[in-house]
């Protein structure tokens, strides 16, 4: 897993498949107690669990990416949608 972060974790992926990027949310929580654990916190080798959720339409219009997007954060990936991402490759038994 590999989660690219500035102030806020704007990129997820595992082995360079895609799982969430901006402007949708990127949440990393512990395993165990299910507390959030801000960007300062994070520490390699923590057992974290990785949730992504959608943000509302408006942050999703044209003039928001260009914003909120990936490529306003230096990446030079297009904007997809959270849901529009397969997850059968993360899949347990996959």
């Amino acid at each position: 897993m590999e989660i690219i972060f500035q102030n806020e974790n704007l990129v997820a992926k595992v082995k360079d498949k895609l799982l969430a990027m901006v402007p949708d949310l990127v949440c990393v929580v512990d395993r165990e107690t299910a507390e959030p654990i801000p960007v300062e916190a994070l520490r390699y080798g923590q057992r974290v669990k990785i949730i992504g959720a959608s943000v509302p339409p408006v942050m999703r219009t044209p003039e928001a990416i260009k914003i909120f997007g990936p490529r306003a954060f230096g990446f030079e990936e297009d904007y997809v949608p959270i849901e529009n991402i397969s997850m059968e490759p993360f899949r347990q038994g996959n």
